[in-house]
């Protein structure tokens, strides 16, 4: 695209956002809660608490939202009666539905491409990882233990923007990604000296914004690196018991995860906790807390204020738009 098409196409982008005299979205905070067996929400400070889907859950294991419809999507480990799915409801409650109940064995983690209508999930069950359209019709597994070294798949993450799906691995302890169609697979962080990992991996986010992924090492911290793999760094240390899935919030620079309760081996239970924290792992706030809890998965909305067109080319040129082609 010419230079001179692209300020065309953000003039347009300006003057169709100008109009909007609210911001695009809402903003909020949602999880899931297996103990409670339902998905909450909650502003992004942790206020005004309310319920979403408060029933036809069991083990939820992955949540993930859409901003523009206001859906929220998850992952049901269930028995007999819950059964296993993906499912997806509006954020009122309302609207609730299944969409996948077929060639699904164990999902856990689930999230959207929402450029190109899909969602993609892990099934550590079958060891795969799968996507379908939002309406979850065109099933279809893009990577399979033929395709890559994959055996029991967790947290999962998209860049639909620049093409690739993010997953961690649970038990070989390791991030791999590869391209929307699953092709070109490539191993990212494997144990070793720059990657000490002692306990399993679950929850994976992305920060295109700033080039960075995070993800839970659950048995000790939070760590980030580069998307390619490359510049691991500690970032939250403290304050965790055994962090489970995570969310990263750009435009604030936020970084939100949850904690499950669990025992402490004298017949004490650590309280579940919803926590909030900088990008860099400072300023740490529990937001949310639960003596009854099992928070399992997270997923949080940002404000969206309507933008400014120098704010909008900034954007842009972040993710690349203003590369040659």
């Amino acid at each position: 695209m010419r230079e001179s098409g692209k300020l065309r196409l953000i003039g347009t982008f300006c003057v169709f956002f100008s109009v909007m005299s609210t911001p695009i979205f809402a903003s909020g905070i949602f999880w899931s809660d297996q103990q409670t067996k339902q998905i909450s929400r909650a502003n992004l400070d942790g206020s005004n608490v309310q319920p979403v889907v408060a029933a036809g859950l069991d083990t939820t294991r992955g949540i993930a939202i859409d901003p523009i419809a206001q859906k929220v999507y998850w992952t049901e480990y269930g028995g007999a009666v819950i059964g296993v799915k993906i499912a997806t409801a509006n954020w009122d409650g309302t609207g609730a539905h299944d969409l996948v109940t077929s060639g699904i064995a164990g999902p856990a983690g689930i999230d959207l491409d929402i450029i190109h209508g899909k969602m993609y999930w892990t099934d550590n069950a079958l060891r795969t990882i799968k996507r379908a359209n939002l309406d979850g019709t065109a099933v279809e597994t893009i990577v399979s233990p033929e395709t890559a070294d994959i055996i029991f798949p967790w947290g999962i993450a998209v860049d639909g923007i620049a093409g690739k799906v993010y997953w961690v691995d649970s038990s070989i302890l390791k991030i791999s990604r590869a391209n929307l169609d699953g092709t070109g697979v490539e191993e990212l962080l494997l144990p070793g000296p720059n990657f000490t990992i002692t306990g399993p991996l679950f929850g994976i986010a992305l920060d295109p914004l700033h080039g960075k992924m995070y993800f839970t090492n659950s048995n000790e911290k939070i760590q980030r690196a580069n998307l390619d793999g490359s510049g691991i760094e500690d970032i939250v240390t403290t304050a965790l018991h055994t962090p489970r899935d995570l969310d990263v919030d750009p435009i604030a620079q936020k970084l939100y995860w949850v904690d499950p309760a669990f025992g402490d081996g004298h017949g004490g239970v650590f309280p579940a906790t919803l926590n909030r924290a900088n990008l860099d792992g400072s300023g740490i706030v529990t937001l949310e807390t639960s003596l009854n809890g099992g928070y399992s998965s997270i997923a949080v909305d940002s404000v969206v204020p309507e933008p400014s067109c120098a704010a909008l080319s900034l954007l842009l040129a972040s993710v690349g738009f203003w590369r040659r082609r």
